[in-house]
C-alpha cells in the first residue's frame, strides 16, 4: 500500500481545475487557479499544487495509525517489481569459461517522498509535521500540465554555403513543468546592509542561500519604500517563495533488492534465485542478491521541464543528420536536481595555537673563570664570589648567562558537522547492521525492511545537476530497430539560425550567440521576476564545494583543504593532535667588570722609588645600551694612605678586597639583556628568539582520508548522443 496525505481545495472557475481534479493522485492537493493567473500561458493547461504531501510505500496489511507510520520503518516493504523479459542471447550463454549468466529481478521497496529531515539513514521523518511538504509550489508558481505551440522554430534544412536557410515552423507540444526555480541573484542596493540575525546568532538566509538584510527589497523590482524592505524579526523566515519553501528541501528515499535468477526455472520454483557458478547448477550458498539503500536529503526539482512534440522536417542523410529526425516523436527537457548554492560550502577548520615559555635556567652563574663549551660545565679558578679570597676579575667571572625555551604548539581540527553540509547529502549504501539470508527478500519471503549501517556507503554532498536534453530544434528522439530501443539527441544542424541559438561566446564579444549554461544560479532568460528561466542550452553538474563566477556564469570546483564533495563512508571530524610548530631559544646575560677605586704607594726607598697598590671592586651594568650605565654596590675597600720616601706604608692585603656585598650578583641590580657577543662566545650558543614570529598556525589540517573533494562539470553541451539498449 502507499501511505499518503493530501488536502483538496477546488473552485469551479476554469476548465483547468476540473481536468485537474480528474487527473489528481491521492497524494497531491490541487488548488484551482484563476484565469488571471493563467493569462501568461499559451494554450491549455492544468495547474497542480500539492500541499501537506508525503508518501511512503508500506507493506500489505491492515490500516495503521500515523504514530506507527512514522515510527516503524521495518514496514517499508511496499514495492515495485521490475522483471527482465526475453531469453538470454547465445553470446551470453556460450561463455568460454562455462560460468553461468543470469538476468536479475529488481524489487524497489519503501519508496518515500517527503520534506527532508536531514537524516541520511531514515526514509521518513518521525513526525508528520517534519515530513509533510507544506506546499510544493504556490498559486502563482504551481506544477503545470500544459499544451501549447512554439512558433518560429528553425527546421533542420541546412544552410547552402553562403546562403543562409531561414525556414521556420510551429511546433505544438505537451509539457510537464515543475514550479519555477527561484532567482538567486537578489542583492541589497542600499548602502551598508545589515544582516538579519536569527535566534541561533547566525545571519538568516533564504531558500537559495542568500543572506537576508534589513534593508533588502522584498520585491527587487518594487518601490524603494519601507513597506518593500525586509525588517528584523526572529520568528519569520524571509523567503522570496516562502509558501513553496519546502520544495527546496525534499527527501527521496528507497531501498532495493536485485536477485540474479535462473531462467531455466519457473517463477514458482524455490531454486529460482539459486543460480550456481556453473550453468545449469543451483547453489544455496551463492550470494545472488545485491541490496542497496538510497537516500537524498535537501534537494529540489523546481525548474524542471519535459515536453513532447512532433519534430519538423528538413533533415537529410548527410552531414551527420538523419531523415529519421523528420516529423517524428521528439522530446526535450531541462532536468534540474539542485541542493542549493555551494559557493560557501566548506569544512570548518579550527586551529588552537598555544605558546609556552620555560623557566629561566642558569647555564653560567659567574662563579668560575672558565666555561667548558663541550660539557657545559664550569671549570677553572674560583671567582671568590662568596669571599675568602681576592676576586678574579677576568674571563667567565664577568658574566652570568641564562636561557629560556619558548615552544609553539598547534592543534588543527577539520570538521564537516554543520547542518549546511550534513543536511544536503545523497547517500548510497549497502551494509546492514546484521546479516540476513543471501537470497531473502520481503516480496517473496516476508519479513521487514532491513536496518542499514548508519555511516557506510558513498556520500555525495550538495549535488547540483542541471541537464539540458535537446530542444525543439535539436530534439531527443526515440527509436527502435525491432530489437533494441534507442534514445538519441540529434546532431546540431549546420544551420546558423540553430547553432547560434545553442553555442556560447564566452568572450562576450559576439552577442548573436545565444547559448548559455543552466546551473543552480541561472538557467537562461526569464520574463518572470524573481524566478529563473529554462531556456539554457548547456548543462552543469557540480558536487560539493564550488566557486562561482557570476560575470561568466561559470562554476569551478573549489580545491582548498576545506573542500567537501564525495566521501566513502561518513565524514568525521579529524584533528592533528598537538604538533610542535616552533621551538625558540632566548639567551640573556648580565655583565660586571673591575673598577679601580684608587691607588696608593708603599715601600719607598731613599731615592723615591715606591711600589704601587690598587684597590678594585666590581661595577655592574644596570642600564641598557652601549656602553650603558654602571653602578658600584657598597662594599669596596678604602684606599690606604700613600707613603713616598724611605717608608714602608700599607702593603696590599685582603683588607683591600671588596666585601661580599660588592660581589653579590643578585644584590647588585645588574640588568638581564639579550646575550652579548662575549657571553655567547663563553657558552658557545646561538639564540634564535629574534626570529620568533607571532603565534600562528603552521600545521595543515588532517583531512579525512575518505574525503575525495569536490567536482564540477560546467558548460556541458550534449549533442549527437545515442543510447541504445542491448539485451544479454
Amino acid at each position: 500500500m502507499t501511505a499518503s496525505h493530501y488536502t483538496v481545495e477546488l473552485k469551479k472557475t476554469v476548465l483547468a481545475s476540473l481536468i485537474g481534479l480528474c487527473l489528481s493522485q491521492p497524494c497531491f492537493a490541487l488548488e484551482a487557479l484563476s484565469d488571471e493567473n493563467l493569462s501568461d500561458t499559451t494554450g491549455e493547461g492544468v495547474a497542480l499544487l500539492p500541499q501537506d504531501a508525503y508518501m511512503v510505500f508500506r507493506g500489505y496489511g491492515a490500516n495503521e495509525s500515523k504514530a506507527e507510520l512514522f515510527s516503524n520503518r521495518s514496514k517499508d516493504t511496499g514495492y515495485i517489481h521490475y522483471l527482465p523479459t526475453g531469453p538470454l542471447s547465445d553470446t551470453a550463454l556460450n561463455r568460454p569459461d562455462g560460468h553461468s549468466v543470469g538476468k536479475a529481478d529488481l524489487y524497489l521497496y519503501g519508496l518515500a517522498l517527503s520534506k527532508s529531515d536531514g537524516d541520511s539513514n531514515s526514509r521518513l521523518a518521525t513526525t508528520e509535521a517534519a515530513a509533510k511538504i507544506s506546499s510544493w509550489g504556490t498559486a502563482d508558481n504551481p506544477w503545470l500540465l500544459q499544451v501549447g505551440t512554439e512558433s518560429n522554430v528553425p527546421t533542420f534544412t541546412p544552410d547552402n554555403g553562403a546562403v543562409k536557410n531561414t525556414e521556420t515552423g510551429s511546433v505544438p507540444y505537451f509539457a510537464l513543468e515543475a514550479p519555477l526555480y527561484g532567482s538567486s541573484t537578489v542583492t541589497s542596493t542600499r548602502p551598508n546592509p545589515i544582516a538579519i540575525i536569527g535566534t541561533d546568532g547566525k545571519p538568516k538566509k533564504d531558500v537559495y542561500g542568500n543572506v537576508l538584510y534589513q534593508n533588502q527589497k522584498i520585491d527587487p523590482n518594487g518601490p524603494d519604500t519601507s513597506s518593500n524592505w525586509y525588517q528584523v524579526a526572529d520568528k519569520v523566515d524571509f523567503l522570496k517563495d516562502i509558501e513553496g519553501a519546502d520544495a527546496y528541501n525534499l527527501k527521496l528515499a528507497t531501498w532495493a533488492d536485485a536477485l540474479v535468477l535462473d531462467q531455466s526455472k519457473a517463477e514458482s520454483d524455490p531454486n529460482l534465485y539459486l543460480l550456481g557458478q556453473m550453468a545449469g547448477t543451483s547453489d544455496v550458498n551463492r550470494a545472488n542478491r545485491l541490496r542497496l539503500q538510497a537516500i537524498w536529503n535537501g534537494f529540489s526539482i523546481n525548474g524542471s521541464r519535459i515536453q513532447l512534440f512532433q519534430t519538423l522536417g528538413g533533415a537529410t542523410n548527410t552531414g551527420g543528420m538523419s531523415v529519421f529526425s523528420n516529423n517524428t516523436l521528439g522530446a526535450s527537457g531541462v532536468l534540474r536536481f539542485n541542493s542549493g548554492d555551494s559557493s560557501n560550502l566548506r569544512a570548518k577548520i579550527t586551529t588552537q595555537t598555544t605558546r609556552n615559555q620555560s623557566a629561566w635556567t642558569m647555564i653560567h652563574d659567574g662563579s668560575t673563570v672558565d666555561f667548558d663549551k663541550v660539557t657545559g660545565k664550569s671549570s677553572g679558578a674560583s671567582c671568590n664570589n662568596a669571599g675568602g679570597g681576592t676576586p678574579n676579575y677576568s674571563g667567565g667571572c664577568q658574566y652570568q648567562v641564562r636561557k629560556s625555551t619558548t615552544t609553539d604548539t598547534s592543534n588543527t581540527t577539520w570538521s564537516a558537522a554543520s547542518p549546511e553540509i550534513t543536511n544536503k547529502v545523497l547517500r548510497l549504501s549497502t551494509r546492514e547492521t546484521s546479516d540476513t539470508n543471501n537470497i531473502y527478500t520481503p516480496a517473496i519471503n516476508g519479513g521487514g525492511a532491513p536496518n542499514f549501517d548508519s555511516s557506510e556507503g558513498i556520500y555525495i554532498y550538495n549535488l547540483n545537476s542541471n541537464l539540458v536534453l535537446g530542444t525543439t530544434y535539436q530534439p531527443l528522439t526515440l527509436g527502435s530497430d525491432g530489437k533494441n530501443f534507442s534514445l538519441e539527441v540529434a546532431r546540431i544542424p549546420n544551420k546558423e539560425t540553430i547553432y547560434k541559438k545553442i553555442y556560447t561566446d564566452y568572450t562576450g564579444l559576439d552577442k548573436t550567440y545565444l547559448g548559455s549554461t543552466c546551473n543552480v544560479y541561472q538557467c537562461g532568460s526569464s520574463s518572470i521576476a524573481g524566478f529563473q528561466g529554462n531556456s539554457a542550452t548547456h548543462s552543469s553538474i557540480t558536487i560539493g564545494s564550488t566557486v562561482y563566477d557570476n560575470k561568466l556564469n561559470q562554476i569551478t570546483a573549489y580545491n582548498g583543504v576545506e573542500a567537501i564533495g564525495i566521501s566513502f563512508g561518513k565524514l568525521v571530524d579529524t584533528s592533528t593532535g598537538d604538533v610542535i610548530t616552533g621551538v625558540y631559544t632566548d639567551i640573556q646575560s648580565r655583565f660586571r667588570q673591575a673598577k679601580v677605586i684608587g691607588t696608593w704607594t708603599y715601600s719607598c726607598n731613599l731615592v723615591w722609588s715606591c711600589s704601587t697598590g690598587t684597590v678594585r671592586a666590581w661595577e655592574y651594568k644596570v642600564g641598557a645600551g652601549n656602553p650603558g650605565s654602571y653602578i658600584t654596590p657598597p662594599g669596596a675597600a678604602n684606599v690606604p694612605s700613600s707613603c713616598t720616601y724611605n717608608c714602608t706604608g700599607t702593603k696590599p692585603s685582603t683588607a683591600q678586597d671588596p666585601a661580599n656585598s660588592n660581589r653579590d650578583w643578585n644584590a647588585s641590580g645588574a640588568l638581564w639583556e639579550t646575550a652579548s657577543a662575549g657571553a655567547l662566545g663563553l657558552v658557545g650558543m646561538t639564540p634564535n628568539i629574534s626570529n620568533m614570529p607571532g603565534v600562528k598556525p603552521d600545521v595543515a589540517p588532517n583531512i579525512p582520508s575518505n574525503n575525495f573533494g569536490s567536482a564540477a562539470i560546467d558548460g556541458l553541451l550534449i549533442q549527437h548522443m545515442k543510447i541504445t539498449t542491448k539485451g544479454l
